[in-house]
């Protein structure tokens, strides 16, 4: 009777000691899960029509140096009486500074025209430009829009890269949350069977004379303890897994739950690492430039400075000359009284000049620019700091890890001698259940930390990995 007692503990130490037994269930990785996550999940699809964004954005901008065409109609009919009929079309050819060709053409009929409406009888056509060559000729609002928008273009890359890497961060601390619940309810199952197992066989030793009436009631206490344990992992486990769920989608949009038959990659096989950032432990301050947050700074800062430059040219006076070769009909460069075009005797030309004299709207809007840019860059230089430290912190954290699930690994081993010793002195008669069942409560105990160690590591590997900017380093 003795030898059952020992065969049932020793059963007992196995099962908690992490081995877990082999069955056909399908395994998850997390290689296989964070894929699935980066290619159907709706947040990945959002992030990937960024793109499309910035492709839109520039359509729009180049959209402001399109050809303009226009037709104006004037008329006015009354007492059978025609006062006056004008019509005039215009083509403009935008350029790049500030420099914009037109070609038109006016038709004026009418008993009542203004002098300056007269036009020859085959009509007026007219070719020439228009020049602003003070305001607007470094920067104005088309050119701005077009270079932020390629700006935007730039920046596209590591907003997506950041995006992408917020989201496989928080589905892999899904995945590890899943897998520490998946493995610690496991052992509070083997835990449970065991107990019952242990309490049936108490029960029926006592009436064979093997085992105090005490003992019994030591036996049921421990089995309803192990009960209990199994419901509140229970709990945690379908927590978990519902978490994991929101990660989880089809091609065609659909949700996908985590079935029963589905199970994480086993704790065991998770190797503690620190090695894969030796290079940037080498080259912090370099490592952290590297991180999509701080390169979308600097596009943040050069956006301004476009603003900035946009805003600086409200400084100048505006001053736009125009300029055009007038024609009969469409005998522009034909003049009957001029050799040439050079000198020609049918133009018409204007001058306009514009300036505010206290310039205190131009001026506060350049101050309040300068603003934001010292702000952004008092940002960025946060944010780089922030990251260093984080940084360092978290590879003080790794090793300190690394070194507890290596100390810790000898102490469940060492609680699994205690316990063998223990069982081993029941088995002559020297110890009694209670100790037995104390050394086993340590060796579960022992045992469920080290799996809370383990997903300590992977989270300490995913804010790494998130802080350096490169999430593929979490599957290294």
């Amino acid at each position: 009777m003795k030898y059952c007692i020992l065969l049932i503990f020793s059963m007992l130490a196995l099962l908690v000691s992490g081995q877990q037994p082999v069955d056909s269930n399908v395994v998850l990785t997390e290689k296989e899960f964070l894929s699935i996550v980066s290619k159907y999940h709706p947040v990945t699809k959002k992030i990937r029509m960024i793109a499309q964004e910035a492709g839109g954005r520039i359509f729009t901008a180049k959209g402001q140096f399109d050809p303009r065409l226009s037709f104006d109609l004037d008329a006015k009919q009354y007492d059978d009486k025609q006062y006056y009929n004008l019509i005039n079309s215009e083509l403009v050819l935008p350029s790049w500074y500030g420099l914009e060709f037109k070609g038109g053409y006016a038709v004026s009929r009418g008993k009542f025209l203004n002098q300056q409406e007269i036009l020859p009888e085959n009509g007026l056509g007219s070719i020439g430009a228009s020049w602003q060559i003070l305001q607007g000729f470094l920067m104005d609002e088309r050119r701005a829009a077009l270079k932020r928008a390629k700006l935007f273009q730039q920046y596209v890359v590591d907003q997506q890269k950041a995006e992408m890497n917020e989201l496989l961060f928080k589905a892999n601390n899904a995945y590890w949350l899943w897998a520490t619940a998946y493995y610690q309810k496991e052992i509070f199952d083997q835990a449970a069977e065991i107990a019952k197992s242990r309490f049936e066989f108490v029960k029926a030793s006592h009436f064979l004379g093997e085992f105090a009436a005490i003992d019994t009631v030591e036996a049921l206490i421990q089995w309803q303890n192990r009960q209990l344990e199994q419901s509140i992992s229970e709990i945690e486990l379908q927590k978990s897994k519902f978490l994991l769920a929101n990660f989880l989608w089809l091609d065609n949009d659909t949700p996908v739950d985590i079935t029963d038959k589905v199970k994480p990659l086993p704790i065991a096989n998770v190797k503690p690492d620190n090695t894969i950032f030796t290079d940037f432990r080498a080259n912090l301050e370099t490592s952290v430039l590297e991180n999509p947050l701080i390169r979308l700074y600097d596009f943040k800062l050069s956006d301004l400075d476009i603003e900035r430059r946009l805003k600086a040219e409200k400084l100048k006076p505006k001053l736009k000359l125009s300029y055009s070769l007038l024609g009969e009909q469409f005998d522009i460069l034909e003049d009957k009284n001029n050799a040439g075009i050079i000198l020609p005797n049918n133009y018409k030309w204007q001058l306009g000049f514009g300036f505010p004299l206290f310039l205190r709207s131009a001026r506060g809007d350049l101050q309040l620019q300068d603003i934001k840019i010292r702000q952004t860059k008092y940002d960025l230089s946060l944010k780089r700091q922030e990251l260093t430290n984080k940084t360092r912190s978290y590879l003080q954290q790794l090793d300190n890890n690394i070194l507890q699930i290596e100390l810790f690994n000898k102490t469940l081993s060492n609680y699994k001698k205690l316990f063998d010793a223990e069982t081993q002195k029941l088995t002559i008669g020297e110890s009694n259940l209670f100790l037995v069942n104390s050394r086993e409560n340590k060796l579960i105990e022992a045992d469920v930390k080290k799996t809370e160690l383990m997903l300590k590591h992977k989270l300490i590997v995913a804010e790494l990995s998130l802080v350096l900017g490169d999430m593929s380093l979490i599957l290294q």
